[in-house]
């Protein structure tokens, strides 16, 4: 479980439950997933790259969606990038 000392008001908290709400449940079935934003973030990327346009942030999104992808969750919700940040930071979730 994880422990964090957060200043936030009951409103805050209560959105930033909603807004995560898979990550807490430990739901990570598909609604949209990572393989389709890996499709969506390529082409925004390879466009911008076609363009000389430089995007070092949706360059790397893109990186990690397809490690997560590598890593066999790329039928899952979004959410599940948090599997992917627990095994960087060497932390276990509950699943």
């Amino acid at each position: 479980m994880y422990k964090v000392k957060l200043d936030c008001n009951k409103y805050n908290v209560k959105e930033l439950v909603y807004l995560n709400r898979e990550i807490i449940k430990r739901d990570f079935k598909a609604e949209g997933n990572i393989d389709i934003l890996i499709k969506d973030s390529g082409i925004v990327v390879n466009t911008a790259m076609a363009l000389g346009i430089p995007l070092p942030v949706s360059t790397t999104a893109n990186h990690i969606l397809k490690m997560a992808q590598s890593r066999g969750l790329g039928q899952l919700h979004p959410a599940a990038l948090i599997k992917l940040y627990e095994e960087f930071s060497q932390v276990e979730g509950h699943d």
